[in-house]
């Protein structure tokens, strides 16, 4: 009886198989595991170089995932170049660390370089350049790269970035930037020659600059970045000119996408503050931009603070149910179309005819009035 029953079990077993189609060879992911040499951070590091540039057979029906171990993995000033169709997993962001120098001559390099219809999960990622160059994490050129439940920490370069994409729809999901020196970008988007839409979800970004010349940006938007950022956090400190984050749709090259932009903000905190010269929670310039701010802490501290600070002589600007404070403004803005609904103010707004509804002057909650003037 018992043996009947063991291939009705059997055969149910495999018909099931069968009908979810995991039976195919052809639909199988395939797995190549890297394993640390021990107390050998440089060859572990080769050896996670040679697994990836082994795989020469990735695709859309024959996809890879390269699962690194726990260890410290140095790749020295080697890239590790991503491949289409082969995800890189490590097995924690305290577990498995991945390093290298991130140092180049260019824009063009960093530690990991990304690739389309592939994604990095769940390890830590550390660039540790040092001297005149640049130190770069992640570089990814026109790739739908996926980032996701990644630490990142970006030290060393006289300019650093933890990621840098450009031109492609990446997606940021859990992960955590750190960033330190004198030029520090936390996140860039570049649309060097096409309008990217990354994707920004659940993402904390820490950035500090040093000296007096010094400049932070949490995440940067150039040219024709469209971004999709929700449930993030950002924190920037120090130097002369501190951002959280910047849209900045002024300086566009020939041949990019003329704009206007839409870009929204949502359920999202922004500091900013320590810088000697200026503090912008949120940057925006450029000419005709709708920007959209909604359940959103932003705040500038520190020399000319401004919660939201707009050169856009063209933008309309919607901050609906958030809280927007800056040691001079908590708005500054040259265009008329600015709209406040429902948020808290710590300081005053300056635009020449914003309209204000019930909006509220924190500390007194006081109404201001329609025009938002403080009461």
């Amino acid at each position: 009886m018992s043996q009947h029953r063991s291939g009705i079990v059997l055969i149910a077993s495999i018909v099931a198989l069968a009908v979810l189609g995991l039976s195919s060879p052809a639909n199988a992911q395939q797995l190549v595991s890297v394993h640390p040499v021990a107390g050998d951070p440089v060859a572990s590091g080769n050896a996670l170089l040679s697994a990836v540039a082994g795989i020469t057979d990735a695709s859309a029906t024959k996809p890879y995932v390269v699962k690194v171990d726990p260890g410290i993995f140095n790749l020295g000033g080697n890239s590790l170049n991503m491949k289409q169709y082969v995800d890189i997993e490590g097995t924690g962001q305290l577990a498995t660390v991945i390093q290298g120098t991130g140092q180049t001559a260019s824009f063009t390099n960093g530690v990991i370089n990304g690739a389309a219809n592939a994604e990095l999960r769940n390890f830590q990622l550390q660039s540790q350049a040092s001297g005149a160059n640049y130190s770069f994490a992640i570089y990814v050129q026109a790739a739908n790269t996926s980032i996701r439940d990644v630490t990142i920490v970006s030290t060393g370069g006289a300019s650093t970035r933890g990621i840098r994409d450009d031109d492609g729809n990446i997606t940021v999901q859990g992960v955590t930037v750190t960033a330190s020196g004198t030029t520090v970008y936390g996140i860039v988007v570049d649309g060097v020659f096409a309008s990217p839409k990354p994707y920004i979800r659940r993402t904390v970004v820490n950035v500090s600059s040093s000296g007096s010349t010094g400049t932070g940006y949490g995440i940067y938007m150039a040219s024709a970045a469209v971004p999709d950022i929700r449930d993030v956090e950002i924190n920037v400190t120090g130097g002369g000119q501190a951002v959280g984050l910047s849209y900045d749709y002024a300086n566009r090259n020939i041949g990019q996408p003329a704009g206007p932009f839409v870009v929204l903000l949502e359920n999202s905190r922004i500091g900013v503050s320590g810088a000697s010269a200026a503090c912008y929670g949120i940057q925006l310039t450029g000419s005709g931009n709708i920007l959209f701010v909604d359940t959103s802490k932003v705040y500038g501290v520190g020399g000319a603070g401004y919660g939201l600070y707009s050169t856009d002589p063209t933008a309309t600007i919607y901050v609906d149910r958030s809280e927007l404070s800056g040691g001079t403004n908590s708005l500054n803005a040259n265009s008329t179309g600015v709209y406040l609904g429902a948020t808290r103010l710590g300081y005053p707004v300056s635009a020449p005819s914003p309209t204000c509804a019930a909006t509220y002057r924190a500390g007194t909650y006081s109404l201001v009035t329609s025009s938002c003037v403080f009461q």
